[in-house]
């Protein structure tokens, strides 16, 4: 199969200054200057929209647009000042903003307000989260069979194609921390385990006393102390592991905690993040807005970090809570109605691209009745009654989404090791495609984990010719345009063929037409590209990846992921 890419760009000689603080001296420029979050020492109660949440001492997550202009960056700032709020914390290449209010501030007045600022995307409460866990049902079985999930997963199959001589990419735990003492990995496994501003935690043991982090770790990706003969502990069990403490000693901190985490364990070349954390559904609610307000709250705060997720060509793993809610739950977009997709096609396009939520099943291949279900999830994977196998030495089972959640994260990293030219995307998506159906339910069209029959797929499709990259340089606030040629396969029958903007990219990246029906063999048909660049100049290479699908009868015959890049200007 033929790509032809073409594409030709202008240059600017100006600069503007961008959110990360770099270029030109201007206020601007002080919107993100790496301040030190502050851990909330206390909490205070909200009323937001009828539900009484949590809010980290008089805080607010501000999300900024990363299209606004430089004056409305400064004036965001005048506006934060006159509001009697200051910056605590940031993250920089997710444009969120921690800001504290002296107490008593009227917030949800403050919420009003910065919501209207055009420079301003959303703002939420910087809510109470928690590791997303139950305490073990049985810390002494007699007998251990909690690894009834290497079955129902197929991952001896998927094993069977494992290099163990290759590399794995590297998975960012984003928890409650690690306890080398468990002897779960060998020790240089273990990249780093630091806080959720990447600075080094020098104990040995900083997971608390559940040790919710390093089970986690485990399933995604334990070794049981680095033998790999029979490797039953975990499933990418040569990944590297970069665990950032996201919760403190208590297993739990604050959205922004996970949000700066996430930020944290991507800049450090993360291609895979686990993060079992999230917010508790509050006590006695009295309508369904109040119930699942916090969810909101806490799904929002993650929307630019998934954005960042899509530059680093990189995907984020949610468990979902252990609430048993039939349909919505903390990835309900803010303003829809009800029941949005996490994977199907939205506005709301990177928890639809590089996100993978997580529910979690039975020793009888059946939602878990602490798991929620239906069109909120990706997949679901086993988490009742799982164990890591000798990671652990008295053998523990657990319960929670949390410990499903890794397991599709390691598969997803294993996928890379087996076909090393896999983008995070693709595996990601062959994660998606084949997914078992053999799933008891209440709601909704769940389909299973199914590792080795997505290792299968991941190895047939090794030497899939990669195309170039397409490169375009615009001055902020231009726009470009260029082709992007595709030639069906000269043997075979008709092709679909079609070509789909990945993250969040709608807003820059236009594709005209989307798909090409029946194309006859050898022929070539031609998609138009239309690009723009922000406002403002962000300071770095904007890169938004493409994905093009070959399609005849249904099965999916060729994968090219495509990237176009638009440089920092000089």
């Amino acid at each position: 199969m033929a790509l032809i890419l073409v594409g030709c760009g202008g240059s600017s000689s100006s600069q503007l200054t961008g959110f990360n603080g770099q270029g030109n001296s201007s206020a601007a420029a002080t919107v993100f200057s790496a301040a030190r979050s502050q851990a909330p020492s206390s909490t205070v109660k909200l009323v937001l929209n009828g539900a009484v949440v949590p809010a980290g001492a008089n805080q607010l997550l501000v999300v900024v647009n990363e299209d606004a202009s430089e004056d409305q960056i400064a004036s965001l700032l005048n506006l934060i000042a006159g509001l009697g709020a200051r910056v605590v914390g940031d993250a920089p290449e997710s444009f969120v903003l921690q800001l504290g209010f002296p107490v008593g501030s009227d917030l949800l007045a403050a919420i009003n307000t910065l919501e209207a600022d055009p420079a301003v995307d959303e703002v939420t409460v910087n809510q109470t989260i928690n590791a997303d866990a139950a305490a073990p049902v049985d810390p002494t079985p007699a007998t251990f069979n909690g690894n009834f999930w290497v079955d129902h997963i197929n991952a001896r199959l998927g094993w069977g194609l494992f290099n163990r001589n290759g590399t794995s990419p590297r998975i960012g735990v984003v928890d409650g921390g690690f306890d080398f003492d468990q002897n779960a990995f060998a020790a240089n496994r273990i990249v780093a385990v630091v806080d959720s501003e990447n600075r080094p935690l020098t104990a040995r043991d900083t997971d608390g006393p559940i040790k919710h982090g390093t089970i986690v770790s485990a399933f995604a990706a334990g070794d049981g102390g680095g033998s790999t003969a029979n490797p039953t502990v975990g499933v990418c069990w040569n990944s590297p592991l970069y665990e950032v403490k996201a919760l403190g000693a208590a297993q739990a901190g604050f959205v922004f905690d996970g949000v700066l985490g996430a930020e944290t364990a991507l800049n450090q070349g993360c291609r895979w993040v686990t993060l079992s954390l999230g917010p508790d559904a509050p006590t006695n609610p009295t309508s369904e807005q109040s119930y699942y307000g916090p969810e909101e709250e806490f799904r929002s705060g993650f929307l630019n970090v998934l954005d960042l997720a899509a530059r680093k060509d990189a995907v984020l793993c949610f468990a979902t809570g252990n609430d048993g809610e039939g349909n919505n739950g903390q990835f309900r977009p803010k303003n829809d109605n009800r029941f949005l997709p996490a994977n199907s096609k939205s506005s709301d396009q990177p928890f639809r691209t590089h996100a993978l939520i997580t529910g979690a099943t039975n020793s009888n291949k059946a939602v878990s009745s602490f798991s929620r279900e239906g069109r909120v999830l990706t997949l679901v994977a086993p988490g009742e009654q799982v164990g890591v196998g000798r990671t652990l030495a008295n053998k523990e089972l657990h319960d929670g989404c949390s410990y499903a959640n890794p397991l599709t994260a390691g598969s997803g990293a294993a996928l890379m090791n087996i076909n090393p030219d896999l983008m995070a995307i693709e595996a990601r998506q062959i994660l998606i495609e084949t997914a078992s159906a053999t799933v008891t339910q209440q709601v909704g069209n769940l389909r299973m984990l199914d590792f080795g029959t997505a290792a299968m797929e991941a190895s047939r499709l090794q030497g899939v010719t990669r195309s170039p990259e397409l490169n375009f340089t615009l001055p902020a606030g231009a726009n470009e345009s260029g082709t992007i040629d595709v030639t069906a396969p000269a043997n075979g029958g008709p092709v679909t063929l079609s070509l789909d903007i990945l993250g969040d990219s709608q807003s820059f990246v236009t594709i005209t037409p989307s798909s090409f029906a029946a194309v006859p063999a050898g022929e070539t048909r031609t998609f138009q590209l239309a690009l723009r660049r922000p406002a403002v100049n962000s300071n770095r290479t904007l890169s938004y990846p493409l994905m093009f699908w070959g399609r005849s009868a249904g099965t999916v015959i060729k994968r090219v992921p495509l990237r176009v890049n638009i440089p920092e200007q000089s």
